[in-house]
């Protein structure tokens, strides 16, 4: 099976590829050590709706991958000096890079079959594989037709073509979306989108007590409109009652009440009736008066 020989693969580093059914396997296991990279456990799954991103990176991944043995089948060509055995083996070439140029960065792959039919492109590709040079043009021309697409994603993702830059009188300048373009539109519809949520949530954190914060949020890196946006996010701190700090002092207060209370309690019954001005009953009455002290602490308490 294929986990068996990529397993083989892995442990002993050496493979011998006798069969047809060998290759098979040995292309499921090569094709196996990009798409592993992304996270994904079967091919399978790079169908599944939500993947679609990342299944575009593990195809163009694989074009890139197969780009770097180029070289090595066009000097292999320039060796074949029969005529008919160069066409065999140059006319494959030829339509292989043609069909990695369409397979480069195009979803489509991920929903139907896709071949290169565009203005009898095969029957070009035929007539012009006679020689290792016209090959050499031909892998050339493809080549560059990637390497600009890729440089066009890359542009596309950074500095979008919908967004029109417009300098005013001061000098300053700022970004201006074309509503003309059907990707303006869908921007201005994701941003409306994005907003109304914002301000939902904010409504819901207002109404369980949450306290906001404004947290400045880096944009992904298109330097247009990802950077600079302002989210709000709940500290999670409970906002305290005046009731609660009220019955916080009434304690407080109660505390100290009571402790100056036992305070005077022991220094007098400590001292003893022979102290000079001491008056006989003063015990009996400070000991009531204490009492009537903490009696009232405690309703006072039970009140708040």
């Amino acid at each position: 099976t294929a986990w068996d020989f990529a397993h083989k693969a892995a442990s002993t580093g050496s493979i011998y590829l006798e069969r047809i059914e060998d290759y098979d396997l040995y292309c499921h296991y090569v094709a196996g050590l990009i798409w592993g990279r992304y996270g994904f456990e079967e091919m399978k799954e790079m169908y599944q709706p939500g993947n679609e991103q990342r299944a575009q990176w593990v195809q163009s991944h694989m074009v890139v991958d197969a780009l770097r043995h180029a070289v090595d089948a066009l000097d292999y060509l320039r060796f074949l000096k029969n005529q008919t055995v160069f066409n065999f083996c140059a006319i494959p070439a030829t339509m292989a890079i043609a069909t990695l140029e369409l397979c480069f960065m195009n979803p489509t792959m991920f929903q139907r079959n896709i071949k290169i039919r565009k203005r009898k492109q095969p029957q070009y590709l035929i007539m012009r594989s006679t020689n290792p040079r016209e090959v050499g043009l031909i892998f050339r021309s493809y080549a560059r037709r990637i390497h600009t697409k890729a440089i066009e994603q890359w542009f596309e993702h950074n500095y979008p073509s919908f967004v029109r830059i417009i300098e005013s009188a001061d000098g300053k300048a700022r970004a201006e979306v074309d509503e003309y373009d059907a990707r303006g539109r869908i921007l201005n519809a994701q941003n409306a989108r994005d907003a109304a949520l914002l301000q939902k949530r904010k409504v819901e954190d207002l109404k369980n007590g949450i306290a906001q914060r404004e947290v400045k949020v880096n944009g992904s890196g298109n330097g247009i409109n990802g950077e600079g946006e302002v989210r709000r996010e709940g500290r999670g701190m409970e906002e305290t009652s005046v009731k609660e700090v009220a019955m916080y002092l009434g304690a407080a207060m109660a505390v100290m009440v009571l402790f100056s209370g036992v305070v005077i309690y022991l220094v007098i019954h400590l001292s003893g009736e022979t102290v000079p001005g001491y008056h006989p009953g003063a015990m009996e009455r400070i000991s009531k008066v204490i009492e009537n002290l903490g009696t009232g602490v405690a309703e006072g308490r039970g009140e708040l």
